[in-house]
């Protein structure tokens, strides 16, 4: 018997999903957000609806929440009428994850406890933001960053974040060691923090620093937004702060070419892959490998790519002997870049 449940705001994903959800729980009513606009519920018959203030608090029946976007006010909204953080559960597609393998556990500040059982290991991390709910369905529940190797390597990290790329990278045993690269204190503290959450065989395989990468060594001062700091930006597109501003933060930034070329000198034999989503930095990142000679020591490059310019750096990279794959749905201003090294190229022709 499906479980019956209140669900708790509206949003376009419910109805994108309605099918999927419906075969998951019964919808007895509705309670709209104070965020909500005012409009019919389509698709839910005989569903009465009401506000969050009408929910009783005492009662037993779960909220389910499925907006994405709106997750985080959602739960503050729910938690400030005093609503039991227990009866509050999250909906989230089932893609590459089946229900059994993952838990998302609303926490009584608003945060969120994932824990996650993939390759036979159990990783942990906390959510607080939008973005880091976005970028979890993007790297746990869709895979991707997901690439399978049948030789070790080194994983670079560039761009941190809050750790959930290189938490997700650690959990394979292919991926010996990590190192990651984060300018922004804030998603650095919080990447340290989700990283120990972790058993010392995903933990101690992730070095991180506190430094972005760039083309030249400097430091700078840019707008930092706490509620999505998925988006922050040292490069193109940036907004330059003054320290005195409440959402500034000062950053440091290191010549990529210089501070990989050491690491890769300490183990030239190894096999190494870049996961690259720096926010637009990619511009002035991937040239200075080049210049470095980097790129000669790399087998797998998996970027996120900005400002529709991803055909610049494709064919930097496919000129290094790369195959290349690159794809942006003509309505988003991000893309994703994929690069093997080939096989059959011998160091005379690079």
């Amino acid at each position: 018997m499906m479980e019956k449940v209140i669900l708790g705001g509206l949003s376009e994903r419910f109805f994108t999903h309605y099918n999927e959800i419906t075969k998951e729980y019964s919808i007895t009513a509705v309670a709209k957000s104070s965020s909500d606009k005012e409009g019919g519920i389509i698709g839910i018959k005989d569903c009465p609806v009401y506000s969050f203030r009408d929910i009783d608090v005492n009662g037993q029946e779960r909220i389910l929440i499925v907006s994405l976007s709106r997750i985080k006010s959602i739960i503050k909204e729910l938690l400030a009428l005093g609503i039991d953080h227990k009866r509050l559960i999250i909906w989230t597609p089932k893609r590459c994850l089946k229900e059994s393998d993952y838990s998302l556990t609303i926490n009584e500040d608003a945060t969120v406890s994932a824990i996650i059982n993939m390759d036979g290991k159990t990783v942990r991390f906390t959510l607080k933001e939008y973005s880091d709910f976005f970028i979890f369905e993007e790297i746990y529940l869709k895979n991707t960053y997901h690439f399978i190797t049948n030789k070790d390597c080194i994983l670079f990290d560039i761009g941190l974040n809050i750790g959930l790329a290189s938490i997700f990278f650690a959990s394979k045993d292919y991926v010996k060691k990590i190192y990651s690269f984060e300018p922004f204190k804030p998603s650095f503290d919080r990447a340290v923090a989700n990283i120990a959450l972790n058993d010392p065989v995903i933990k101690d395989k992730i070095n991180v620093y506190n430094y972005g990468l760039s083309d030249v060594d400097r430091r700078g001062c840019y707008t930092y937004l706490e509620g999505n700091p998925g988006i922050m930006r040292t490069e193109g597109g940036s907004n330059p702060a003054k320290i005195v501003d409440d959402h500034a933060e000062e950053a440091e930034l290191k010549e990529a070419g210089t501070e990989l070329k050491k690491i890769i000198e300490s183990d030239p034999n190894a096999e190494y892959v870049i996961k690259m989503d720096c926010e637009g930095a990619e511009y002035t990142i991937i040239p200075n490998l080049l210049k470095h000679d980097v790129l000669s020591h790399i087998r797998l490059i998996i970027m996120e790519t900005h400002d529709e310019r991803e055909d610049e750096i494709a064919d930097l990279i496919a000129g290094q002997g790369f195959t290349v794959y690159s794809d942006r749905p003509s309505s988003h201003l991000t893309g994703k870049l994929i690069a093997v090294k080939n096989a059959d190229i011998k160091e005379d022709d690079r």
